[in-house]
Protein backbone atom coordinates (compact mmCIF):
# COMPACT_ATOMS: atom_id res chain seq x y z
CA UNK A 1 0.00 0.00 0.00
CA UNK A 2 1.36 3.40 -0.99
CA UNK A 3 1.79 5.86 1.91
CA UNK A 4 0.94 9.50 1.17
CA UNK A 5 1.54 12.32 3.64
CA UNK A 6 -0.27 15.62 3.09
CA UNK A 7 1.06 18.53 5.16
CA UNK A 8 -0.37 22.02 5.10
CA UNK A 9 0.96 25.38 6.28
CA UNK A 10 -1.83 27.89 6.60
CA UNK A 11 -2.62 31.27 8.07
CA UNK A 12 -6.17 31.87 6.92
CA UNK A 13 -7.31 28.27 6.45
CA UNK A 14 -7.15 27.88 2.65
CA UNK A 15 -4.22 25.45 2.70
CA UNK A 16 -5.96 23.36 5.35
CA UNK A 17 -9.19 23.27 3.35
CA UNK A 18 -7.32 22.22 0.22
CA UNK A 19 -5.35 19.57 2.14
CA UNK A 20 -8.54 17.95 3.41
CA UNK A 21 -10.09 18.08 -0.07
CA UNK A 22 -7.02 16.34 -1.48
CA UNK A 23 -7.06 13.80 1.34
CA UNK A 24 -10.68 12.92 0.59
CA UNK A 25 -9.90 12.53 -3.13
CA UNK A 26 -6.91 10.29 -2.46
CA UNK A 27 -8.71 8.23 0.19
CA UNK A 28 -11.20 7.22 -2.49
CA UNK A 29 -8.31 5.41 -4.19
CA UNK A 30 -8.27 2.07 -2.37
CA UNK A 31 -4.55 1.38 -2.60
CA UNK A 32 -3.42 4.48 -0.68
CA UNK A 33 -2.75 5.06 3.01
CA UNK A 34 -3.27 8.82 3.37
CA UNK A 35 -2.44 11.05 6.32
CA UNK A 36 -3.28 14.75 6.49
CA UNK A 37 -2.08 17.19 9.16
CA UNK A 38 -0.68 20.62 9.86
CA UNK A 39 2.99 20.86 9.00
CA UNK A 40 3.52 21.77 12.67
CA UNK A 41 2.85 18.07 13.37
CA UNK A 42 5.15 16.84 10.59
CA UNK A 43 7.85 14.46 11.74
CA UNK A 44 11.03 15.44 9.93
CA UNK A 45 12.46 11.97 10.40
CA UNK A 46 9.83 10.66 7.99
CA UNK A 47 11.72 12.54 5.27
CA UNK A 48 15.13 11.41 6.48
CA UNK A 49 14.01 7.80 6.77
CA UNK A 50 11.73 8.04 3.73
CA UNK A 51 8.80 6.41 5.53
CA UNK A 52 6.31 7.94 3.09
CA UNK A 53 6.15 7.02 -0.56
CA UNK A 54 4.89 10.51 -1.39
CA UNK A 55 5.07 13.77 0.58
CA UNK A 56 2.66 16.50 -0.49
CA UNK A 57 2.92 20.02 0.85
CA UNK A 58 0.36 22.82 0.54
CA UNK A 59 2.12 26.01 1.58
CA UNK A 60 0.82 29.55 1.95
CA UNK A 61 3.06 32.59 1.89
CA UNK A 62 2.18 35.28 4.45
CA UNK A 63 3.30 38.74 5.52
CA UNK A 64 6.62 39.73 4.02
CA UNK A 65 7.10 36.42 2.25
CA UNK A 66 7.44 34.21 5.31
CA UNK A 67 5.94 30.79 5.76
CA UNK A 68 2.99 30.63 8.16
CA UNK A 69 3.87 30.39 11.85
CA UNK A 70 2.85 26.72 11.92
CA UNK A 71 5.67 26.00 9.48
CA UNK A 72 8.51 27.82 11.24
CA UNK A 73 10.15 24.77 12.86
CA UNK A 74 9.93 22.62 9.72
CA UNK A 75 11.13 25.48 7.50
CA UNK A 76 14.15 26.21 9.71
CA UNK A 77 15.01 22.49 9.92
CA UNK A 78 14.75 22.06 6.14
CA UNK A 79 16.81 25.15 5.32
CA UNK A 80 19.61 23.94 7.62
CA UNK A 81 20.03 20.61 5.81
CA UNK A 82 23.07 20.10 3.60
CA UNK A 83 22.74 19.53 -0.15
CA UNK A 84 22.16 15.91 -1.05
CA UNK A 85 20.95 14.87 2.39
CA UNK A 86 17.46 13.69 1.33
CA UNK A 87 18.15 11.81 -1.89
CA UNK A 88 15.19 9.46 -1.85
CA UNK A 89 12.20 11.64 -0.99
CA UNK A 90 9.37 12.02 -3.45
CA UNK A 91 7.28 15.14 -3.18
CA UNK A 92 5.13 17.77 -4.80
CA UNK A 93 4.11 21.21 -3.59
CA UNK A 94 1.15 23.48 -4.16
CA UNK A 95 1.91 27.07 -3.19
CA UNK A 96 -0.69 29.67 -2.31
CA UNK A 97 0.13 33.35 -2.50
CA UNK A 98 -1.28 36.72 -3.47
CA UNK A 99 0.20 38.35 -6.56
CA UNK A 100 -0.81 41.78 -5.29
CA UNK A 101 2.38 41.43 -3.23
CA UNK A 102 4.72 40.98 -6.18
CA UNK A 103 8.03 41.05 -4.30
CA UNK A 104 7.01 38.28 -1.90
CA UNK A 105 4.60 36.29 -4.09
CA UNK A 106 5.03 32.54 -3.41
CA UNK A 107 8.32 33.20 -1.60
CA UNK A 108 7.82 30.51 1.07
CA UNK A 109 6.68 27.74 -1.28
CA UNK A 110 9.38 28.57 -3.83
CA UNK A 111 12.06 28.44 -1.13
CA UNK A 112 10.90 24.95 -0.13
CA UNK A 113 10.77 23.82 -3.77
CA UNK A 114 14.33 25.02 -4.39
CA UNK A 115 15.61 23.51 -1.16
CA UNK A 116 14.05 20.10 -1.80
CA UNK A 117 15.56 20.09 -5.29
CA UNK A 118 18.94 20.96 -3.73
CA UNK A 119 18.54 18.05 -1.32
CA UNK A 120 18.15 15.81 -4.38
CA UNK A 121 14.53 14.94 -3.78
CA UNK A 122 12.38 13.93 -6.73
CA UNK A 123 9.32 15.99 -7.61
CA UNK A 124 6.88 13.33 -8.77
CA UNK A 125 4.37 15.83 -10.12
CA UNK A 126 4.94 19.41 -11.18
CA UNK A 127 4.83 21.83 -8.29
CA UNK A 128 2.11 24.38 -8.93
CA UNK A 129 1.07 27.77 -7.62
CA UNK A 130 -2.30 29.34 -7.00
CA UNK A 131 -3.00 33.05 -6.75
CA UNK A 132 -5.44 33.97 -3.99
CA UNK A 133 -6.10 37.33 -5.65
CA UNK A 134 -7.65 35.74 -8.75
CA UNK A 135 -10.63 33.55 -9.47
CA UNK A 136 -8.51 30.63 -10.66
CA UNK A 137 -7.08 29.47 -7.32
CA UNK A 138 -9.56 26.57 -7.12
CA UNK A 139 -8.97 25.70 -10.78
CA UNK A 140 -5.19 25.54 -10.31
CA UNK A 141 -5.59 23.40 -7.20
CA UNK A 142 -7.95 21.07 -9.05
CA UNK A 143 -5.37 20.67 -11.84
CA UNK A 144 -2.65 19.89 -9.30
CA UNK A 145 -4.96 17.39 -7.58
CA UNK A 146 -5.52 15.64 -10.92
CA UNK A 147 -1.75 15.41 -11.46
CA UNK A 148 -1.28 13.93 -7.99
CA UNK A 149 -4.04 11.38 -8.59
CA UNK A 150 -2.40 10.36 -11.88
CA UNK A 151 0.90 9.94 -10.08
CA UNK A 152 -0.73 7.76 -7.42
CA UNK A 153 -2.27 5.48 -10.04
CA UNK A 154 1.13 4.46 -11.39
Amino acid sequence: MMKVSISYATQGGTSELFAHQLSNELNSMNHLEVSCASIAEFEEQSLVGNTNDLNLFIISTVGGGEPPESMTDFYDWLMDLEAGSLPSIKYSIFGIGNSNYKETYQKASRAVIHKLADLVGCSVAPCMEGDASTADLDIKFSKWTDLIKQCCQQ
